[in-house]
């Protein structure tokens, strides 16, 4: 099941009974600075639950699956999630 950021507006507001804007607001924060962190480099850890860390994947040679003909990748970046050990207990008890 895929929960998208309205869904987590809506769960909030069922607990806390805040204003749906407020929530909706401060949800739409949390993720934008949270995305600017990490496109500045930033490691991100919420405590229980994980942390987020960008890591970069050098230039490589691949091979084109059709062709089997060596292909240039170039490099990037990937967020690595790990998780905490609070969420790792939940979830395998």
């Amino acid at each position: 099941m895929t929960v998208t950021k309205k869904e987590i507006v809506e769960r909030v507001v069922e607990k806390t009974e805040l204003p749906r804007d407020f929530v909706r607001d401060a949800v739409d924060c949390m993720f934008k600075v949270m995305a600017d962190m990490l496109t500045r480099g930033e490691r991100i850890e919420i405590r229980g639950i994980g942390s987020w860390t960008v890591k970069e994947v050098p230039a490589r040679i691949a091979r084109d699956p059709r062709t089997g003909k060596p292909v240039k990748v170039k490099p990037r970046k990937k967020i690595r999630f790990k998780m905490g050990q609070t969420l790792n207990k939940l979830l395998n008890g």
